[in-house]
């Protein structure tokens, strides 16, 4: 008697040697699935009193001034080996991994 294999997702049989699920995708075979952890920094900058600013310079000042920052920011970030997640209206979120 055999075992016929099934998705491990969507529980659809599988074809001999398949690679991937026909019903969903999925890969057949895992890859070993053990837990891996990592020390990791985030940053969180925000620029403040920007709606201050905002109501000082106007909304077209304004858009180029965070147009340039966040270009800065994103250079800055990535000098240093980060990655930029998000960028928040007025706000950076960037991951920096420690190998």
């Amino acid at each position: 008697m055999t075992a016929i294999a099934a998705c491990r997702t969507c529980g659809t049989e599988l074809r001999e040697g398949a690679r991937f699920c026909d019903g969903c995708g999925a890969p057949v075979t895992q890859r070993d699935a053990h837990a891996e952890y990592k020390q990791v920094t985030v940053l969180f900058a925000d620029v403040v009193h920007s709606m201050d600013i905002a109501a000082t310079v106007g909304p077209e000042r304004l858009r180029e001034i965070m147009t340039d920052l966040a270009d800065r920011c994103a250079a800055t970030v990535k000098r240093y080996g980060g990655t930029v997640d998000k960028f928040t209206g007025d706000g950076i979120m960037a991951v920096f991994t420690a190998l």
